[in-house]
């Protein structure tokens, strides 16, 4: 089984994993939970340790940023992760808080998921917060 397969049955809340292609290597994803969503798995992660954007005022120079919610497809997060560095990381207070509003707003079908890569993901988080919304087909 290839890596990717390998990993798609092992996503479990609370871990803590390594980034492709992430925006600044010391970046981390921590898997909230798993689940479906509209026929498909999803996993919906906190990214840590981010670099702030350029272009965003706010940031002091030492600042760290973190995304508390992103979901995503579960193909797509599997593909995005590298290495395992702790099976069980704190899922934090702002997750949880992030995730039901998202819940809240998917249900209403407002809103969606990212099926591109976490790496991805994060960019266009980052366009979002420089004011510009990024061209999707």
């Amino acid at each position: 089984m290839s890596e990717f397969g390998d990993k798609l049955g092992l996503l479990k809340p609370g871990q803590v994993w390594t980034m492709r292609n992430a925006p600044n290597p010391a970046a981390r994803v921590i898997v909230g939970r798993v689940e479906p969503f509209k026929g498909r798995m999803i996993a919906h992660v906190t990214v840590r340790d981010l670099d702030p954007p350029g272009g965003v005022d706010g940031f002091g120079e030492e600042a760290e940023l973190t995304i508390s919610h992103i979901p995503i497809a579960l193909e797509s997060a599997a593909e995005s992760l590298s290495t395992l560095i702790t099976p069980m990381g704190e899922i934090s207070e702002d997750f949880e808080e992030a995730y039901r509003d998202w819940k809240k707003l998917a249900d209403q079908n407002q809103a969606g998921i990212f099926v591109e890569s976490i790496a991805e993901a994060v960019l266009d988080i980052f366009a979002i917060m420089r004011g510009s919304a990024p061209e999707k087909s």
